[in-house]
This record gives structure tokens, C-alpha cells and sequence, in this order.
């Protein structure tokens, strides 16, 4: 059982530093929880990934297991690459992982997250021992991770129309009309439930807010057209793949067929569960993860 401790006062102990990837842009990565030695558990979060979303495993688990995580390229305190708008893809993303980390025991991927820990598990052959996959699919993710066939199509179009125009988003999210409505889209758009914590989510939508737009939409861009899907079958880690039963950008079909193309699998649905499942549910969370870590030879 992990310690009580603060889930608020838990991203005070991340430090953060700064790594160059091979191309000479600037990554900013954060460290914390239990030092030296210790498993080394790397977060690949999602596009809307800022460590604070990450408090509530770091507060549960950061006494057993040395955490990392980073920001992508050109988001939140990561340098964009130059020129602007080259080299957002799974290498360039990939290239900064190796970066900031050199093995680690223990990759989760969150969301778009889940891709780049499926292409990490071959990046740092021999250096990744386990694998969680939470609420995303190896495959692309606007083309097929959704359960509503327009709403992809739908963000597909937004994806193409804002395209090189995303600095024109950038001063409307800065204000507070601006924050309330992104944050009632994470809503409206069925990401988040009412069990979220409230706290983190505001952290989150400030933060969210001061992201340069045109390095995120270019972002996503490039991820979405990513497939991973070849590498799963060679993956011959144990791994935890956790899903949202009412997540419509990553619905439980796709998370099963994960499962089912990686040789050495387990899945836990939650049923209420949406994106942000592990800000909604964090206890059953933190749990699941502290079992497999225990069963894998970790906790």
C-alpha cells in the first residue's frame, strides 16, 4: 500500500531540467519521486499531458518508483524546433525520449501517449521491461479512435482548416473566457466525467492555455498519421493496457484489440471511465498499477 500523501503538494517534487535532443532542441523533462536505484517509470503522457495531471500517481507511487516525464517539443516549456513548424513526428518525439531518459523499467503511455511507448519499446531495445497502454491505440488515432464516426471526421476537417493558422489561437485561450470555454469542450466532447478532479483540471486548462497553438495543432498533425500498430507483435514485455468504458477517442473495442496484438496482455475496463480516466478514478487507478508492478517483479 502506497503512502498518504498529498496529491496537491505531490508535482511540488518534481524537479524540472532540461535535456537536447539530437537535433539541438531543448526538451523539458521533470524527475521526482524516490531517488537513485529505484524502478524508473517514464510517462508518455497525451497532447493535453502537463505533469500535474500525473500528481495523483506521483503522490501514490513516488516512494517506490523514480518518475519522468516530459513536455513534446514546442509545448509547455520544451523549445519548438527550428525552423518552425519541422519536426514534430514520432522520430523527432522519440529522439527527445532517449534525450531525457536512457532505460527505464517501466513506459506509460497516455493517449497519443500509447504510440510513442510502442515505438519506444524498439527505440530503447533491451531497457524497457513493462508497458502500460491507458486510453489510446497504436493505430491513428483520428482515423479510428472514436466511437462517434463524424466527431473523428469532424476533428479531421478542424485538424486541416487550422493547419498553419494556429497562432491566431493563441490570445483568445490566454483569457478567462477563453480557459472556461476550453474547459467546458473537454466536457461537451465527453473527455472528462464528474468525478475529475476539479483542481488539477483547473491547473491544467491554465496551463493548456498558454500552449503555443500552431506547435500544437502541428503536433498532433504528425501523430495522427502515425501507425504504430506493426511494432505491437514484437513487443515481448508484460503489459497493462487500462481503459475508459465511455472514452469516445479511445472506445473499449480498440483497447481489447491492443490487448489482443500484444503477447503478453491484461486490460482493465473501467466502465464510467472517459479519457482522463485516471483523474477520475485515481484510487482504482493507482491500485490496478501497483498490482501489475508487483506482478511484474517492481513493487
Amino acid at each position: 500500500m502506497g503512502p498518504a500523501v498529498n496529491p496537491s503538494a505531490a508535482n511540488q517534487c518534481l524537479e524540472r531540467r532540461h535535456a537536447q535532443s539530437a537535433d539541438g532542441t531543448t526538451i523539458a523533462y521533470y524527475i521526482g519521486g524516490a531517488g537513485p536505484g529505484a524502478p524508473v517509470l517514464v510517462v508518455a503522457g497525451g497532447l493535453a499531458g502537463h505533469h500535474c495531471v500525473w500528481r495523483h500517481q506521483l503522490a501514490y507511487l513516488g516512494d517506490r518508483f523514480r518518475f519522468v516525464t516530459w513536455d513534446y517539443r514546442g509545448l509547455f516549456h520544451s523549445e519548438a524546433p527550428r525552423p518552425k513548424g519541422a519536426r514534430f513526428g514520432i522520430t523527432a518525439q522519440l529522439e527527445d525520449l532517449r534525450a531525457v531518459v536512457d532505460a527505464a523499467e517501466i513506459v506509460l503511455g497516455w493517449s497519443v501517449g500509447v504510440q510513442i511507448a510502442t515505438e519506444a519499446f524498439h527505440a530503447l531495445p533491451g531497457r524497457i521491461e513493462s508497458l502500460v497502454m491507458m486510453c489510446g491505440t497504436a493505430g491513428r488515432p483520428l482515423e479510428i479512435a472514436t466511437d462517434a464516426p463524424r466527431l473523428g471526421e469532424l476533428l479531421r476537417r478542424a485538424l486541416r482548416a487550422t493547419r498553419g493558422r494556429g497562432s491566431l489561437l493563441n490570445g483568445a485561450s490566454h483569457s478567462w473566457l477563453g480557459q472556461q470555454a476550453l474547459s467546458q469542450s473537454l466536457r461537451r466532447l465527453g473527455l472528462l466525467g464528474p468525478t475529475v478532479d476539479d483542481d488539477v483540471l483547473a491547473e491544467l486548462v491554465t496551463s493548456l492555455a498558454e500552449v503555443d497553438k500552431a506547435n500544437y495543432i502541428e503536433t498532433l498533425y504528425a501523430l495522427s498519421g502515425h501507425d504504430a500498430t506493426a511494432a505491437l507483435a514484437s513487443i515481448d514485455a508484460p503489459a497493462l493496457v487500462l481503459a475508459g468504458g465511455r472514452d469516445p477517442f479511445a472506445p473499449t473495442t480498440l483497447s481489447h484489440q491492443l490487448a489482443r496484438q500484444l503477447p503478453c496482455s491484461e486490460v482493465l475496463v473501467v466502465p464510467s471511465g472517459r479519457h482522463f480516466l485516471f483523474l477520475e478514478f485515481p484510487d482504482l487507478v493507482n491500485l490496478r498499477l501497483e498490482r501489475f508492478f508487483h506482478d511484474v517483479g517492481l513493487c
